[in-house]
């Protein structure tokens, strides 16, 4: 337990430290409202997606809408192949809209695996195809995402049945020129809180910090504070034997 708590505090803390950084650095809170769905046709073949609303409050200047339904490949029990695309449309008050397609194609390693503590490791490419509305001009860029992440168990009511933590470091990088978008992501660090109601249904609140730059030279710094929603339905078939809800961006 001890071991826990040291993980939790670890994660906070630089939440915490980057949030002191104020000089010259754009503050804003944004809220987004996740529905995620899974559903395996075959033992170890799934498929899942997301839907999601994202807005900066209380201005709501910028939105954006998402959807993203993505296939997996459970190899074993640590290793995940998985592939998909994205759909993104973003409103912006002062500028532009984009819209932007996204395939993605991502491995999922989980080491080491203790009983009281699993790490994944989240490694995705992005090739980012983004378009501005008003001319729909192209831009296109390839990304890199890193993530690490794990979910400690706090308490549990039954075999199904419990309260836990999220946490997650996740970091980007672009091979290339940025597209035209207002935020290019470069860090998230990520606790919260969920509940495990039975096999179907799981609800969390995460909160994420966000370190991002702004302009097409990355001129100005942001830190973005996310506070995230989520509801989870996880579809079995009687005879799946694989009990693990998909990880998700």
């Amino acid at each position: 337990m001890k071991v826990r708590l040291y993980i939790i505090i670890f994660t906070i803390l630089p939440c915490f430290s980057f949030s002191q950084e104020q000089d010259d650095i754009l503050i804003n809170d944004q809220i987004w409202l996740d529905y995620y769905q899974a559903y395996y046709f075959k033992e170890k073949v799934e498929f899942y997606g997301d839907a999601s609303w994202r807005a900066i409050v209380p201005n709501f200047d910028w939105m954006m809408l998402t959807v993203r339904p993505g296939i997996r490949y459970h190899k074993n029990n640590w290793l995940d192949l998985r592939g998909g695309i994205g759909l993104f449309y973003t409103f912006q008050k002062d500028i532009t809209n984009t819209f932007e397609i996204r395939p993605w194609q991502g491995v999922l390693i989980r080491w080491p695996q203790w009983h009281w503590l699993k790490l994944n490791h989240y490694v995705r490419l992005e090739e980012r195809l983004s378009f501005t509305t008003e001319d729909w001009n192209a831009s296109f860029v390839l990304r890199l995402r890193y993530k690490l992440s794990t979910r400690i168990t706090v308490y549990r009511f039954k075999t199904y049945q419990n309260i836990f933590i999220p946490l997650y470091v996740e970091f980007f990088g672009n091979l290339g020129k940025n597209v035209d978008e207002l935020f290019n992501n470069r860090t998230r660090i990520c606790v919260g809180a969920g509940y495990k109601a039975n096999q179907v249904w799981t609800a969390e609140f995460h909160f994420v910090f966000q370190r991002s730059q702004v302009g097409e030279n990355d001129e100005l710094k942001t830190s973005d504070h996310l506070f995230q929603f989520k509801v989870r339905r996880f579809i079995q078939r009687k005879d799946y034997r694989f009990q693990e809800e998909p990880e998700q961006f």
